[in-house]
């Protein structure tokens, strides 16, 4: 397999028609843990003039469908259970997810902030951005504490995910799904790219009609 880099990433092959892209494991900076950052990327092809249309159908089902708590699960894991804390504004709301580790006799916790945004570029080409951060704050942190010395849950203080809907021309979109977050090793980091993929084609399953499934294709 060709190995080719751009900005830094690797391009690693496809997974279902989605481009697949890494950046080399680097150390964190408190030297304990690893960080993986993989993006997948799809080229929608639309009729002649129509992107802009099909921009809007995409974005009035991918907003729900990703602060939805009720689909999380079937955005994420089966398992996974999300509440939504907090609706700061029309495009921000708070989430906190929990998803249990049987193996490991655990829950894995973790705030999520979403937020949207709109954007325009010179020549009148738009773009929506998904903006996903798991935020850390000393309240958090405290009740991650209390929660932790039982041993049972596990919170994720760290890491940051992007979906981007992109206009290319009046025919062509990109979406493209970016996740970076700490990881134990290699193989740790090829499990999160397994299921980072699985959430960009369930992503596409749910919002996208089907009149458009056989369209899209790897950028």
């Amino acid at each position: 397999m060709t190995m080719t880099r751009s900005d830094g990433f690797i391009t690693v092959g496809n997974l279902l028609g989605w481009k697949v892209e890494r950046v080399p494991l680097t150390r964190h900076n408190t030297g304990k843990w690893m960080v993986t950052r993989t993006r997948f990327s799809k080229l929608i092809h639309c009729a002649t003039g129509a992107s802009s249309s099909t921009m809007e159908k995409l974005e009035a089902e991918s907003w729900p469908v990703l602060t939805t708590p009720e689909l999380c699960p079937r955005v994420h894991r089966d398992n996974c259970v999300s509440l939504k804390l907090q609706e700061v504004d029309e495009d921000t709301v708070v989430l906190v997810s929990n998803t249990p580790q049987f193996s490991r006799g655990i829950h894995l916790r973790h705030l999520t902030m979403m937020h949207r945004r709109y954007s325009t570029d010179e020549e009148e080409r738009r773009t929506i951005t998904y903006v996903m951060v798991i935020p850390d704050s000393e309240a958090n942190k405290r009740s991650r504490e209390s929660e932790q010395s039982r041993g049972e849950v596990l919170w994720v203080c760290e890491g940051a995910a992007y979906m981007t809907l992109s206009q290319i021309d009046d025919s062509t979109l990109r979406v493209t799904y970016d996740n970076c977050t700490g990881c134990k090793n290699e193989l740790h980091a090829q499990r999160l790219l397994v299921e980072w993929g699985h959430e960009a084609i369930r992503w596409e399953q749910l919002v996208t009609p089907s009149r458009l499934l056989s369209m899209l294709k790897i950028k």
